[in-house]
């Protein structure tokens, strides 16, 4: 194996390791404040996030990847200065799109219409978040410039710690005995990590001797680079947002009442999909390594680079998928009830993770694109599977209920995924080897997934029901691992033959131009 290979795969690993362990403390969380605010709290402070995310987005949008991008570009063109520049532009761009809107809300909130918030509870709650977007937004662009240096494993270092800090400080302040609502314990508690995590990377960064310059020259270029990637992900979050709003409004019409809407709005936002979007994290980690890869193999014109890189991504995001599938429709009921003490969480999990294979190829697909430049045609296939989401969650609540959400995300993740490939296919010639792997892990997961609801039957009445979960989820994994590397086996063998009879007709050939007279 190439040493770029070893260091590729080492540093993802790396990276997934400190993910995993953030997602898990941030996971742990989750189930502690379920716990203590109950599923319709729960709703509230998951719809002030929803809203908030419109904030942050504004801020933030596609600074990270867009600093990156720049940053790799300079450093394949050899100029550094634009590297200072570069980051100069962007906290200043930060400070601006985050600072001026949340004035602007916190000036005029009283006298906005109570129509525009899915309940009165959340703006207390989202007046404190608003005061920790400049820190989010500044320690976005500070993460963007580490990675178009290739310096992975700090910046997520510092994202494992801000979110340490957020669980420790969130389950210090809702066990305080205080007349503050539990709500805006949780979100001083997000606040604080915000500016923990920002201080912490300036701080490194001028340890190391950083060095800002005027950000002037590349203010323009940077804020017109950055906005195709912003729509799409400011897309998304007034997407969130008007589903916080429109999703209860269309449970409530089906025959629901307010409370019973917020409660599966929480069920389904606070609980179904963290479980759901866990291998978000994962691909997170897979995208910061290879995102800076892809950007300075393309301005440099390194295709074979290129190339392998991009085969790489989306190969680990189809294993990812085609391991974790099986294990949620098998175990998914046992971990809402074991984990969140909701049956229908537990449910919701189960019948909602077939989504998770379109949803990693689109998620590792799209920051392919955004990674080389492709930001338009990512905004296009966006709005494209965006608008089957919207469809979903005004139309098919009265007879899908909260499910409505789940169908609307798996037609959007399928039909940008499916935008997303044909374009890499047309642009960059995607092998076989890929599609093989797409087509295996497909015939995979319906055997695994059998096997599991086999396994489950035999092993519930033999060990407790914890004891029996954690079995037969060694087991598949295992289990797949096992299909899919005897397969792999046979196509390396298979491989391996065409070479050596490739060889032996080269040997045959050169022997008769030896002997011939």
């Amino acid at each position: 194996m190439k040493k770029s290979t070893k260091a590729f795969y080492a540093t993802a690993t790396i990276l997934t390791i400190f993910s995993l362990v953030e997602r898990g403390l941030g996971f742990l969380y989750r189930i502690a404040l379920s716990n203590k605010v109950g599923e319709e709290l729960l709703g509230v402070y998951q719809a002030s996030l929803s809203i908030f995310g419109v904030f942050l987005t504004v801020g933030v949008g596609g600074l990270p990847v867009t600093i990156s991008r720049f940053v790799a570009k300079s450093k394949a063109q050899k100029t550094p200065l634009h590297e200072k520049q570069t980051l100069s532009s962007g906290l200043v761009l930060s400070a601006l799109l985050s600072l001026v809107p949340a004035l602007l809300f916190l000036l005029f909130s009283p006298f906005l219409p109570p129509t525009l918030l899915p309940d009165e509870r959340c703006l207390p709650v989202l007046k404190i978040l608003l005061l920790g977007s400049f820190f989010a937004s500044a320690f976005a662009c500070l993460r963007g410039y580490f990675w178009g240096n290739k310096q992975f494993v700090v910046p997520t270092l510092f994202e494992m710690i801000e979110e340490s800090v957020q669980v420790l400080s969130g389950i210090i302040f809702l066990s305080l005995n205080s007349k503050t609502p539990l709500l805006e314990r949780v979100a001083w508690a997000n606040t604080l990590a915000y500016m923990i995590s920002f201080t912490l990377s300036l701080s490194y960064f001028l340890i190391k001797k950083g060095k800002f310059t005027s950000p002037l020259p590349l203010l323009k270029p940077l804020f017109v680079s950055t906005l195709p990637v912003t729509f799409v992900r400011l897309a998304g979050s007034l997407i969130g947002s008007a589903i916080a709003i429109a999703l209860p409004l269309a449970l409530v019409k089906s025959g629901l009442t307010q409370v019973e809407a917020m409660r599966i709005y929480g069920v389904l936002t606070g609980m179904v999909l963290p479980v759901l979007l866990l291998p978000a994290t994962l691909i997170g980690s897979l995208s910061v390594v290879i995102s800076p890869t892809l950007s300075e193999s393309y301005y440099s014109s390194n295709t074979a680079k290129l190339k392998r890189t991009l085969q790489s991504g989306l190969t680990a995001s189809l294993l990812l998928a085609g391991g974790l599938i099986p294990l949620l429709f098998t175990l998914g009921e046992e971990m809402g009830g074991i984990i969140f003490s909701s049956a229908l969480a537990g449910e919701m999990i189960k019948n909602g993770c077939p989504i998770l294979l379109p949803m990693t190829i689109s998620m590792i697909s799209t920051t392919i694109l955004n990674s080389l430049g492709f930001t338009k045609q990512t905004f296009k296939f966006f709005l494209v599977g965006s608008a089957f989401l919207i469809f979903s969650v005004l139309l098919l609540p009265q007879k899908t209920g909260g499910y409505a959400y789940l169908i609307g995300m798996g037609g959007n993740f399928a039909l940008t995924a499916i935008c997303n490939l044909a374009f890499l296919a047309k642009r960059f010639r995607l092998g076989e080897k890929f599609y093989k792997t797409l087509m295996l892990i497909c015939a995979l997961i319906l055997p695994t997934s059998l096997l599991g609801q086999l396994l489950k039957s035999l092993l519930s009445g033999l060990f407790g029901e914890f004891f029996a979960c954690v079995s037969i989820g060694a087991l598949l994994l295992l289990f797949t691992a096992a299909l899919y590397f005897a397969v792999l086996g046979a196509k390396k063998a298979e491989k391996n033959a065409k070479i050596k009879k490739k060889n032996t007709k080269n040997a045959k050939n050169q022997t008769f131009f030896l002997s011939y007279p």
